[in-house]
C-alpha cells in the first residue's frame, strides 16, 4: 500500500508541478506582452511631452516677441507723452506771462 500511495503521490505531484509550470509559463508570456504594451505606450508619451516642449517653446518665443511690441509701444507712449507736457508745460508759462503782462499793464494804466 504504502508502495502504490508513493507512486500516487509521485505522480500528482508532477501533475500539479507540470500545471505550476504552465500557468508560470502563462503568467510570464502575460507579464511579457504587459511590458511590450508599457513600452509603447511611454514611446507615445515621450513623443507627445516632445510636441508639447515645441508648443512650450513656440509660445515662449512669440511671448517675447509680444513683450518686445509692448515696451517698444511703451517707449512710444513715454516720448509722446513727455513731449506733451513739455508743450503743456510752455503753454503754461505763456499763459502765466501773459496773466502778468496784462496785470502789470493794468496797473500802471490805472
Amino acid at each position: 500500500e504504502m508502495s502504490e500511495l508513493r507512486a500516487e503521490l509521485k505522480g500528482e505531484m508532477s501533475e500539479l508541478r507540470s500545471e505550476l509550470r504552465g500557468e508560470m509559463s502563462e503568467l510570464g508570456e502575460e507579464l511579457r506582452g504587459e511590458m511590450s504594451g508599457l513600452r509603447v505606450e511611454m514611446a507615445d508619451i515621450r513623443g507627445e511631452m516632445a510636441e508639447i516642449r515645441g508648443d512650450i517653446s513656440g509660445l515662449r518665443g512669440e511671448l517675447k516677441s509680444d513683450i518686445a511690441g509692448v515696451a517698444a509701444s511703451v517707449a512710444g507712449l513715454d516720448a509722446r507723452v513727455g513731449g506733451e507736457i513739455g508743450r503743456l508745460y510752455r503753454w503754461g508759462a505763456a499763459v502765466v506771462t501773459a496773466n502778468a503782462v496784462t496785470t502789470l499793464t493794468v496797473l500802471l494804466a490805472a
